[in-house]
């Protein structure tokens, strides 16, 4: 009908409710009475970033939250709760069934494709689709039934380009015909009659409602939205009620608590902080530690001065990187080899210093081979490069982010990319990793991937990294203020042998944390010493050799 037409989500209450259902229809975020955060506003700022606090996080944990509710009423069934919604809706609907086990049946609509994967910013955030997409994130409500609804906007090619990939899925749980889609072309993206007229029959038959087919919708008279609201004279908004800047200071204070609780006392807090802390960096960075048949090195040059043989080399694995770096070694290597990063690039190891021999010649006189990179954006990496577009995230990071991997991130991949390769150097004995300045950070994310993989590893502890405040520093790493930083990052590290070279204590400590987070770590590893500090006034030469000794 018109009525239908006009008010469909409406529409669609009052059929479910005919059907025998508990209906419950709530805001999104910024929406009706959802008043106090805009629903595009309020999270697109770095410290946002660097807290992993945004719209889809907050909309996802209301939707949690209308899951609870819904779910303790005393006349609902908690083993029978279907969830549904179009669109921003429709996305809702797959990924909180993607992170909850109690709906029970679901029908995403007009969302879920292999093209666009969600153009607001509730349905994006940083990491969310870094080398997936929505069909294989709906896939996670396998074996629960699911139908889907297309139309004529990107979810249009949904039966031959998603339903076929979701089929596999269910057959692997020997249920295949407890997914489906269907596509309505001739209509422009919507939850149209013809898509709801699917949505009850599939709820109808896996709910086991039990209501006579075929189901039509019937006249119904609609709310004002005066009507519909849950605010009015009588019924103000709650006292507590908070602001969005108010909200995010308490979640902010949360998840400060919560890392104070974790900073590990004994074993069993390692285990614990390396599953949470440990677990969000491994999202973080997406990357690890190759094995050396893994890593591809293509030489460039190769030459051989004074009893040092220098070798040119671009190593890469899994991505088509081109990581350039310089291998110097001596014809009396004794199997040590010494990863070296700098934010300035390769150049820093292998320029003569004052008339002096460059740091590479120095080591491998002393019988160590010295292994210099590029990383990303560094060095002769930087050479060329295009300029920061301004633009490139839109009105929201999470755009830019939720699909391709931070800076940091894709530097860390170089670093553990040559660690890689050094293990595999034949002869090798033990591999060492020397971060200086700003790659300082860097390398400490590695060794806390790596660990087991480096045998000894000196760094600085730049405190730039943990005092980001821009979209545009090199070191924004969404969420690295979330999970305690540096401090937290160098104590994942336990118990690989570490020297940290830091410009203060305090700056490991910004929000009260334990200010020797690491030592705490280490300690809880059972290995205290391993873990040291060395403070200012020494040259490179003296760290590098103190490093590769």
């Amino acid at each position: 009908s018109p009525v239908s037409a006009r008010y469909h989500l409406q529409a669609r209450c009052a059929q479910l409710a005919r059907m025998g259902c508990v209906v419950f229809h709530y805001d999104m975020v910024g929406y009706a009475d959802s008043r106090q955060i805009e629903h595009a506003a309020g999270f697109a700022d770095a410290e946002a970033g660097l807290r992993l606090q945004s719209a889809f996080g907050l909309q996802t944990w209301n939707s949690i939250r209308a899951l609870d509710f819904i779910a303790a009423l005393p006349d609902v069934d908690p083993a029978r709760i279907g969830v549904t919604g179009a669109s921003g809706g429709g996305t809702q609907t797959f990924i909180l069934a993607a992170i909850d086990d109690r709906p029970a049946a679901l029908f995403p609509a007009v969302m879920v494709s292999t093209a666009m994967q969600g153009g607001c910013v509730c349905e994006n955030a940083p990491y969310l689709r870094v080398g997936t997409g929505n069909v294989e994130i709906a896939a996670l409500a396998a074996p629960r039934p699911m139908a889907l609804s297309g139309a004529n906007d990107w979810t249009v090619e949904i039966e031959t380009k998603g339903l076929p990939e979701l089929k596999v899925v269910y057959a692997s749980f020997g249920v295949p015909e407890l997914v489906d889609a269907q596509c309505h072309p001739d209509f422009e993206h919507n939850y149209n009659l013809v898509s709801r007229r699917e949505m009850y029959a599939w709820f109808n038959r896996h709910l086991g409602l039990g209501v006579a087919a075929p189901i039509d919708e019937r006249p119904f008279e609609p709310l004002t939205p005066a009507e519909l609201s849950v605010f009015d004279d009588e019924h103000p908004l709650s006292a507590g009620a908070v602001s969005g800047q108010e909200l995010r200071r308490e979640m902010s204070a949360t998840s400060d608590a919560q890392m104070a609780q974790l900073v590990p006392r004994d074993a069993a807090g390692l285990v614990e902080f390396r599953r949470v802390v440990g677990g969000a960096l491994e999202v973080m960075l997406d990357t690890r530690l190759p094995d050396p048949d893994e890593v591809t090195a293509t030489v460039l040059e190769e030459r051989v001065e004074a009893g040092v043989h220098w070798t040119e080399l671009v190593l890469s694995r899994d991505r088509s990187e081109s990581v350039r770096a310089t291998l110097s070694m001596p014809d009396d290597w004794n199997g040590t080899v010494v990863v070296a990063v700098s934010d300035r690039g390769r150049a820093v190891f292998l320029e003569p210093i004052a008339g002096m021999a460059s740091d590479a010649s120095r080591i491998s006189k002393q019988g160590r081979a010295l292994l210099a990179l590029d990383v990303l954006l560094t060095g002769a990496a930087a050479e060329g490069s295009m300029p920061v577009d301004a633009g490139r995230h839109g009105n929201y990071f999470g755009y830019t982010l939720g699909y391709n991997r931070p800076l940091v991130a894709e530097r860390v991949h170089d670093v553990l990319t040559a660690v890689g390769y050094a293990r595999g150097m034949e002869g090798v004995r033990s591999v060492r990793l020397y971060g200086e300045d700003g790659a300082g950070p860097w390398v400490i994310l590695a060794l806390a991937l790596a660990r087991d993989g480096v045998d000894r590893t000196m760094a600085d502890l730049d405190p730039a990294f943990d005092a980001v405040a821009s979209l545009d520093d090199p070191n924004f790493l969404p969420g690295a203020r979330k999970y305690g930083g540096l401090a937290a990052f160098a104590a994942l590290c336990a118990p690989a042998q570490l020297i940290l070279l830091p410009d203060g204590l305090d700056s490991l400590a910004p929000r009260g944390f334990e200010a020797r987070l690491p030592e705490a770590a280490y300690a809880a590893s059972g290995h205290p010493s391993a873990v040291s500090w060395t403070f200012g006034g020494r040259s490179r030469d003296q760290l590098l050799w103190a490093i590769a000794r």
